[in-house]
Order: structure tokens, then sequence, then C-alpha cells
């Protein structure tokens, strides 16, 4: 027999039910105490990580990425990839409610994704710079 794993909200809750049928003076302030646990465990769990709408624009993004470096077919940096991308340049996306644009950093981030996961990037460092470009076949 498997067991299912209990959420810490749902123990809160269960004891909330325990609370609410004991006949203790202090009641009211426990109840008040596990209730605010829950709305702090609930918000915690909104604010993790990536949505899934983020991860549709990353994967977005990406494309551009991989497309610009298909379109100057030679080994550039991060800088130089967003500056000369007018489509990464105009993107703006919306992240915790606040419109953002894509920054170096941003495109830093994409560059190491497509070398981690899809592997059709390399990286290479000369004199301190870091150039990105599609790996040969």
């Amino acid at each position: 027999m498997e067991k299912s794993k209990i959420t810490k909200v749902q123990k809160m809750e269960m004891g909330i039910e325990i609370v609410k049928a004991s006949d203790s003076p202090n009641k009211e302030i426990v109840l008040e105490c596990l209730e605010h646990e829950i709305e702090l465990l609930k918000k915690k769990s909104s604010k993790g990580g990536a949505t899934k709408e983020m991860q549709e624009i990353n994967e977005q993004l990406k494309q551009i990425v991989y497309n610009e470096l298909v379109r100057v077919g030679e080994p550039i940096t991060a800088t130089d990839l967003l500056n000369g991308c007018q489509e990464l340049q105009d993107f703006t996306y919306m992240e915790k409610g606040e419109e953002k644009i894509v920054t170096n950093q941003k495109v830093s981030s994409l560059l190491k994704k497509l070398i981690d996961e899809d592997k059709i990037v390399t990286k290479e460092t000369i004199k301190k710079k870091t150039y990105f470009s599609l790996v040969e076949d």
C-alpha cells in the first residue's frame, strides 16, 4: 500500500479542525496562528519556480537567439548579439506584474540554456570575452 504525502497546508488544516473541536481557552489564538501559517505557505508556493508562461517566453527567446546565431554565422558575444538583433531589442514580456525588456544577462542565460539543454551552441573565451556560436556538424 502506497502512502500519499500530506502537505504542510493539509497538516495545518487538520490542526485547525482539531483545535475547533477542543474546549481550550486559547483556541482563537491558535486558530489565528494556524490560519496565518497557511496563508504564508500558500503565498510562498505561488511565488516558486518559473511559470509555464515564463517557460514559453524563454522558448520564444531561445528561438530568436538561435535564429540570430544562424544569421550571424560566426562567434559573437551576448552583448553584440543583443545589439545586433532588433527583434530581441524590441521584445518585451511581463514577469511578476512588471514589463521587462531583454537584457545582456537574459541573453547570456538563454545561451547557457541552449548550451546545456540542446547542445547546439558552444562557448569559447578569448581574452576574457565569451563568444557563442553554433556547433558545427
